[in-house]
């Protein structure tokens, strides 16, 4: 589950800005064309510091925009002021304002004040990590930063830049999926190989036995609560309480733990691969909110099934191959939405791609195949926005992977095979972008679409760059390798 192929960790990166939508009017889009500047069009990672610039972890070098120009930080086997590895995974900013780059080589700190580089490696005279591929970035409320790497935990004196030694870590020889600071003495750490947790007064790690089994448990996710830690698991759910003690009336086993969600009346919503679980406050045990469904070929497509909390707390959760679902904030009250071939207003197809709320709390669900369905509140109803080959002014296809509204209400669409179109609700009109054309227009495959909080829309395509648009003046740019470029490193 966790050890997922580039374009799906491409993808995470993006789902997770998808849902960002400042509000301005009178803004035209016009088509977007393509320009060299990215590095490398596999972007990894994508981060705003605290003084605006978007920062792109590629595999071919590290890219700082400005919202003009492109600055891309390459590796330098002989010049230390440099990026350990070119190939960028994971990005964060320290309390202190300095960033820290993670790669499958070493890990990088970034002085943006005299834009120095510091490198931090396992391997020759600095022997500093345990593995030089970072897979996550912590920094706790004693000013340490915690490295997760492929094979080991690490810590660092943010100020000092000195390593922390701590007792017992080479026992946590595993890759580490997660780390989370639950008080001022504990840090949980989630490995493939178990619970580990780190105590500040003995200065060590110890492991946590969550069940009375000999099996290693492989740790998925860490939410914390106002009075626990939720722990998802390859092999169950567990609820622990202050003195991290597994909590047994809420021990549920058998199940593969995907997402926890904790919404805002504090019920707990828990995707698996085979269900959809919930409890609320006050409730003892979980209830099974959505039973079990079959997968179809499409969960090797996108293997995290759609899951949204929309503007009046009610949860949606798309699944591949048994419909939709609507479950109200009490989670007592279950809807389930399913294809009918004899009523036209039923969910175009059963297996979904995506779900989006727009501004006006309008739930829109793009598909496997069957274009975008709309859903009507009062009539429990869905219109339908689908391809016709005889209508210009209809999809372009209907694989859809992305939805996007702009701050003109425009509804932007990436579909898997047709390229990008823009919907013009307020007209019913569509406006396709022909990717057959010219070889500079974008990848004919769009997984994601965001606007951010500067009006500057971004486009990530299937292996064909990332793609920038300024509504304001109207210029675009397509970033993509340089190809002229044969630095290895």
């Amino acid at each position: 589950m966790i050890h997922q192929k580039p374009i799906l960790l491409f993808l995470s990166i993006l789902l997770s800005l998808g849902n960002i939508f400042a509000q301005q009017n009178n803004i035209r889009f016009k088509r977007i064309t393509i320009n060299d500047g990215l590095s490398l069009s596999s972007v990894y990672c994508i981060f705003q510091d605290s003084n605006g610039f978007m920062w792109f972890g590629t595999e071919d070098g590290l890219n700082r925009y400005d919202g003009r120009n492109f600055v891309i930080y390459r590796s330098d086997p002989d010049n230390l002021n440099t990026i350990t590895h070119k190939w960028i995974e994971q990005i964060f900013e320290d309390s202190k304002g300095k960033l820290w780059f993670g790669s499958r080589g070493g890990l990088t700190r970034f002085n943006p004040v005299n834009e120095q580089f510091t490198q931090f490696r396992g391997i020759g005279s600095n022997k500093t990590l345990t593995n030089d591929t970072i897979t996550h970035l912590y920094e706790d409320s004693h000013n340490r930063l915690w490295i997760g790497t492929l094979n080991g935990i690490n810590c660092i004196d943010i100020a000092k830049l000195s390593t922390i030694n701590i007792k017992n870590s080479k026992n946590v020889s595993s890759r580490i999926n997660g780390i989370l600071q639950v008080n001022s003495n504990k840090i949980l750490i989630a490995t493939d190989i178990g619970l580990y947790s780190y105590n500040q007064e003995s200065n060590q790690i110890i492991k946590e036995k969550l069940s009375d089994s000999q099996e290693d448990l492989q740790i998925t996710t860490l939410v914390q609560t106002a009075r626990s830690v939720l722990v998802g698991t390859n092999n169950g759910f567990y609820i622990l309480d202050k003195s991290l003690k597994v909590k047994p009336q809420y021990f549920l086993k058998d199940i593969e733990v995907d997402r926890i969600i904790l919404d805002k009346d504090s019920t707990i919503w828990i995707s698996t691969d085979k269900a959809l679980l919930y409890k609320t406050k006050d409730a003892v045990t979980f209830k099974k909110a959505v039973k079990s469904f079959e997968s179809t070929n499409s969960l090797s497509i996108n293997t995290a099934p759609p899951l949204i909390m929309d503007k009046n707390n009610n949860l949606w959760f798309g699944t591949f191959g048994s419909g939709l679902f609507r479950l109200d904030p009490d989670g007592q009250r279950k809807y389930h939405y399913k294809n009918n071939s004899a009523d036209s207003q039923s969910l175009s197809e059963n297996s979904i791609n995506c779900i989006f709320e727009d501004k006006n709390g309008v739930i829109w669900i793009g598909t496997f195949g069957a274009g975008i369905s709309i859903y009507d509140p009062q009539l429990h109803k869905f219109n339908l926005l689908k391809q016709d080959p005889l209508d210009r002014n209809s999809l372009p296809g209907n694989f859809i992977w992305s939805i996007c509204e702009d701050r003109d209400s425009n509804v932007w669409i990436g579909t898997n095979h047709h390229g990008l179109t823009k919907y013009q609700v307020s007209q019913d009109t569509f406006i396709r972008y022909d990717f057959r054309q010219s070889p500079k227009l974008p990848h004919k495959a769009i997984r994601k679409i965001y606007e951010d909080q500067k009006g500057l829309i971004w486009i990530g395509t299937d292996g064909d760059g990332l793609i920038r648009f300024n509504p304001m003046n109207g210029k675009r740019k397509y970033y993509k390798n340089d190809l002229n470029n044969k630095q290895i490193d």
